[in-house]
């Protein structure tokens, strides 16, 4: 019980510690750009991602195939308002990949205290900042990345079908 409550007090810490950051780089006008949706060549073309998705996606994909769809979907559902989703969904994503980093660092028997320093520096660090503000796919990789691994782990464990496909799903949306 008593290490339960220290894991979610230390996943608060990590959740204060990102508000922080996120309100000081407000501050700072570290803004949101989404202008590489308009001109990376790694993108569909914004007319094909609003207009013809499905078949953009399966007929001139661009890499990443599964980023596109993601792109793609945000714009049909949100449209004027898409990039403030986009925003939204980068930052939630950089603090979920620390609380990830910090739980696989923990069940690889690291210190927690370690763990959790190690969690905040990725956190804080301005590279993860700045690739939650630009309009591109690293911080979403690396979230797959952190799932497979977390998967893996549960594997090494407990075989199930539960941890295969929460493993092999998420390298699979990587390829």
């Amino acid at each position: 019980l008593l290490t339960k409550l220290i894991v979610k007090f230390y996943v608060w810490i990590i959740f204060f510690i990102f508000l922080f950051s996120r309100v000081l780089a407000y501050v700072f006008n570290v803004d949101f750009d989404y202008s590489p949706i308009y001109k990376y060549w790694q993108y569909l073309d914004i007319n094909t991602l609003r207009n013809n998705l499905i078949d953009g996606v399966w007929y001139n994909h661009a890499q990443p195939p599964f980023f596109n769809l993601l792109l793609g979907i945000i714009l049909k559902l949100f449209g004027n308002h898409a990039i403030f989703v986009f925003s939204f969904l980068l930052k939630i994503i950089s603090l979920s990949n620390a609380i990830l980093l910090y739980n696989l660092l923990k069940k690889i028997e690291i210190n927690r205290n370690i763990a959790l320093i190690i969690s905040v520096f990725y956190l804080i660090s301005p590279a993860s900042i700045i690739l939650e503000t630009e309009l591109y796919y690293t911080t979403l990789i690396s979230f797959l990345l952190l799932v497979g691994f977390t998967n893996l782990l549960k594997l090494n464990n407990e075989i199930r079908w539960s941890n295969l496909i929460g493993f092999f799903l998420p390298i699979l949306l990587i390829c």
